[in-house]
């Protein structure tokens, strides 16, 4: 026997043993053909022609043909597309730099990498939605993989949708992959999209460029706080009337009756933007009742009071107590207290309860006789750095007291001594009522508001 016949005979009988190794495997990645390197630097492979997908199958393959002409696969992309009948076909390549050994590939790679390609008529029988999953992808939808035993398995998973059908024959396996698409229901984003993902981008989107900085940390503390815990992660869709309800129950039943009546507020904006976004049908908040919480609101100090608080004061030594009679005497916040300016006649503040937004607002409330005397001793430059030092100090005077109730004191003395509501409110910053003539038409000068003031002696 002659060299080269010795060559061939090995050659055929290496094929022959390979032939029947590898129709029991599933298929190997097209990109990384196995090669049999023989002494002589003759490689072959093994791969798929398109002649074999449309049917031929010819594994006796002579070792010394010439390699068959076109790919060995379809791609999409640039990804090879399974033949249907997985048939294996060994060719001789003239190319020894493409002589390698393919990398291991396991049996979950695979099962990733490999598609199955459908034709026009068998897409026009599956739902929009795969169709279009299918040509924006390229023809990679479906994974296809052919077990051990020889069944063919087809899966996908993608938007909520988990199928997987098998069958001995690749066209029954097909068949029943289009009849499972026909019944499943893709999920949208929307559809996936959970109350604690919708609620930060509301509070981010939404609320954030409307409210202070503040505002906008309490009502994300409020959400973390109560809501999130509870139903952060549920689906928004799936959120119902006594999901909301029993959150409420449980912190009224804990005595949070105002923070109740907060996530009340709160989560009935959410909803209703929920549904203007067509991500929910009705709101859960439409048979819930706001939950009751009684504002209590100051009282202001009588007269003999107000006198008991000064004396109070001015026995003591706290370095803060001018600042509390200039709060008495003007009705100004204790928010507002960094922004005096101070003049004989005149003390300026800038509004503290304005909306973002909106202008920063000015006001002057005029010295009034009862503040006169203490005008010489305030320095508005010896401020303690923390407001609440001042609410502390202010208990020791008047420990049943809250220190706001000095503004309703100042409100309640201007008009029990015949100052008018309108010119009041507008020392105070408040409106005086929702009439146009009030709030934009009328506008009292400085004389008048001078003149005015003298009454508050008493």
């Amino acid at each position: 026997m002659t060299n080269d016949e010795l060559i061939r005979d090995r050659v055929q009988s290496a094929m022959q043993l390979l032939t029947e190794v590898l129709i029991l495997l599933p298929a190997p990645p097209p990109s990384s053909p196995l090669h049999v390197v023989w002494n002589n630097g003759v490689s072959f492979g093994f791969g798929a022609t398109l002649e074999q997908r449309h049917g031929s199958c010819a594994h006796d393959v002579d070792a010394t043909e010439n390699p068959p002409k076109g790919d060995y696969f379809d791609t999409i992309d640039g990804t090879p597309i399974i033949p249907t009948d997985f048939a294996r076909r060994f060719y001789r390549t003239s190319d020894p730099s493409q002589t390698k050994k393919a990398p291991a590939v396991s049996e979950a790679q695979k099962a990733e990498t490999v598609f199955l390609e459908f034709t026009t008529k068998e897409l026009s029988k599956m739902p929009k939605f795969f169709r279009t999953i299918y040509k924006l992808k390229g023809g990679k939808a479906a994974h296809i993989r052919q077990r051990a035993n020889g069944t063919y398995e087809i899966r996908y998973r993608r938007d909520g949708i988990n199928l997987s059908v098998s069958a001995k024959v690749l066209e029954v396996a097909k068949e029943r992959f289009v009849q499972a698409l026909a019944s499943a229901k893709a999920e949208t984003f929307n559809d996936r999209v959970t109350f604690e993902q919708f609620a930060t981008q509301w509070l981010e989107v939404v609320k954030k460029p409307q409210v202070k900085t503040n505002t906008w940390e309490t009502y994300l503390w409020t959400l973390k706080t109560y809501v999130f815990p509870r139903f952060g992660k549920l689906r928004l869709k799936d959120i119902k009337p006594t999901d909301v309800q029993k959150l409420l129950n449980a912190m009224e039943a804990k005595n949070i009756t105002r923070g109740a009546q907060g996530v009340y507020v709160l989560l009935k904006p959410i909803f209703e933007f929920a549904i203007a976004e067509e991500l929910i049908p009705r709101s859960p908040m439409r048979l819930i009742q706001k939950p009751k919480f009684e504002v209590k609101h100051g009282q202001a100090f009588t007269v003999d009071e107000e006198r008991e608080f000064i004396e109070k004061c001015m026995a003591s030594d706290c370095p803060y107590r001018y600042y509390l009679i200039l709060l008495l005497f003007t009705g100004i916040r204790r928010s507002e207290l960094p922004s005096v300016e101070l003049t004989p006649q005149w003390v300026t503040v800038t509004t503290s309860k304005t909306r973002k937004g909106e202008s920063i607002k000015k006001r002057r409330i005029p010295v009034s006789p009862m503040l006169k005397p203490f005008l010489p001793f305030l320095k508005m430059d010896s401020l303690p750095s923390d407001p609440d030092i001042l609410s502390r100090w202010f208990k020791k005077f008047a420990a049943e007291k809250h220190l706001h109730e000095l503004r309703h004191t100042f409100i309640t003395r201007c008009q029990e001594c015949g100052i008018s509501r309108e010119l009041t409110s507008l020392w105070a910053g408040h409106k005086a009522d929702n009439t146009m003539t009030s709030n934009v038409y009328t506008h009292f000068s400085e004389d008048f508001q001078l003149g005015e003031i003298k009454k508050l002696r008493y």
